[in-house]
């Protein structure tokens, strides 16, 4: 959604329902770059203990995500905790929000490098639900432990769910990566030009971690010799830069 709409959507259940207007501020906010005053106002819901129980549940989450972003994962994952507890009690267990908020607080988790207990949330996600979004965290994860081949399997099924849709982006690169390391480099090659074939799929937010992608294709084919290839991948990741530097100009 975008700010304008999210502007109006506030203006609208100001009255009507202060608390979801909260939540809807707060995420404007955020999105316009002022973290701080949002988290002042989900700090403020929080406090109250308004709205519903599912309602709680999202402001802790939007709080955590926030607070991580941030570098500040203890507070954050004292957070999710909560809003797993208020949404597995607002619409039963092994729900979407639930799901969500696991998968975060699981990531926070591999971040402070407590990979045990990040790799038993992820788990029990996959085992109400196979989203491909976790089965990429996981098979991330393996990647980091040296769990190659199990890795690789998580991001072939990450894949797999993805479909050929702008999600698949990352574990094709993802998987680019771990073929490399483990010196399948015609392999490796073929899973960047799958990020590049979803390249126009993508929407703004995924630019970044793409060019991370098209970077290490670039280098790989120059390591390889192979220099024409490697000026095509650079021109694509030129234009990257350009738009973003252009968006950065505009905020």
């Amino acid at each position: 959604m975008s700010i304008p709409a999210l502007i109006l959507l506030v203006a609208q259940w100001q009255h009507e329902r202060p608390f979801a207007a909260q939540i809807h501020e707060a995420e404007a906010l955020r999105l316009a770059g002022q973290s701080a005053r949002a988290e002042a106002i989900l700090r403020d819901a929080v406090k109250s203990g308004e709205g519903a129980i599912g309602e709680q549940g999202t402001v802790a989450n939007n709080l955590a995500s926030l607070l991580a972003r941030r570098g500040r994962h203890t507070e954050a994952q004292k957070l999710w905790l909560r809003a797993i507890a208020l949404w597995t009690e607002a619409d039963g267990s092994a729900t979407p929000r639930a799901a969500r908020a696991m998968n975060n607080l699981a990531a926070s988790y591999m971040e402070r490098k407590r990979f045990a207990e990040a790799e038993a949330l992820y788990r029990d996600v996959l085992a109400t639900k196979e989203l491909p979004e976790t089965l990429n965290n996981l098979a991330v994860l393996y990647q980091k432990l040296g769990r190659f081949g199990e890795a690789e399997s998580f991001f072939r099924r990450a894949i797999a769910r993805f479909g050929d849709t702008r999600g698949a982006m990352q574990p094709w690169g993802n998987l680019a990566i771990l073929l490399e390391q483990r010196g399948r480099i015609d392999e490796s090659l073929a899973a960047y030009e799958e990020v590049l074939r979803l390249l126009p799929k993508l929407k703004p937010a995924d630019e970044p971690v793409a060019a991370r992608y098209l970077a290490r294709h670039e280098e790989l084919l120059r390591q390889r010799r192979e220099p024409a290839e490697a000026e095509r991948v650079a021109l694509v990741a030129m234009r990257f830069r350009v738009r973003e530097a252009r968006r950065s100009q505009s905020r």
